[in-house]
Order: C-alpha cells, then sequence, then structure tokens
C-alpha cells in the first residue's frame, strides 16, 4: 500500500512539473487566477487568534496541485483540518492546499489556522486542467 506521504509527494512533483494544459495549450489561466484572502475571525484557539483563509480560482478551469509558499515552518500555528493545507517543506516553507485536489471556479477553499501572527500565502505553482 502506498503512504500518503508518498501521495502527496508525487501530487507535488507532478504540479511542479506540470505548469500548462493538456497539449501544451497555456490556456486561459494564469497564477493570478487563483486569490487567496485571509481575515481575523474573532475566535481564539489556545488564547491565539483564530484566522480563516480563503483560496479561489477565478479561472473557468480548475486547477489541481496548488501549492502555496507559506511562513508555517518559521510561524507556531495551529492548523486543525490538514486536508485543506499542509506543510511540504518546513525549509522552502511550500504548503499544498486541498490535498492536491482541484480547486474548481466558484467552489473556494476556506480553512482556517491560529497564529498570532497572519502567516503570509503567496502562489508557488497551480496545474490548470482544461479540457479541449
Amino acid at each position: 500500500m502506498v503512504s500518503k506521504t508518498c501521495i502527496l509527494v508525487l501530487l507535488f512533483v507532478a504540479a511542479l512539473l506540470h505548469t500548462g494544459h493538456a497539449g501544451g495549450d497555456p490556456g486561459p489561466c494564469e497564477l493570478e487566477d487563483i486569490r487567496v484572502s485571509s481575515v481575523l475571525t474573532g475566535r481564539r484557539v489556545l488564547n491565539v487568534p483564530q484566522h480563516e483563509v480563503t483560496v479561489e480560482n477565478l479561472c473557468s478551469c480548475p486547477q489541481s496541485g496548488v501549492v502555496m509558499s507559506c511562513n508555517l515552518g518559521e510561524v507556531k500555528a495551529v492548523i486543525l483540518d490538514t486536508t485543506k493545507i499542509q506543510l511540504l517543506n518546513r525549509e522552502d516553507g511550500l504548503c499544498l492546499i486541498n490535498s492536491g485536489w482541484p480547486i474548481f471556479n466558484g467552489k473556494p477553499i476556506t480553512f482556517t489556522y491560529a497564529a498570532k501572527t497572519p502567516l503570509d500565502f503567496t502562489l508557488y505553482n497551480a496545474s490548470p486542467e482544461c479540457r479541449a
């Protein structure tokens, strides 16, 4: 049986290698089509402010293998749902969003974390999945 770590590493490598659409057509999607917003929820977890993050895909094509640079390795944060955000590499500070599954237009991914300092999310990679 293949381990969860192996699957995540394979998804990450596939996302890094695949930067366009099927057939090599760059299609309509740009990295800027993935938007990230963050707000304080007003709640506290372990006496630390809770933040809610929304990751949206504004492109008409689903985008999978969404990897973001985040400072999870530097900031002590409490993540409750690791299917929505997972630290891939502490040294590089890369996080996999939505377990690598596609993010569809109009169906944002939302997760919360608790940290004294807000995490900084910067899109690193995404793989559009447009159908010809």
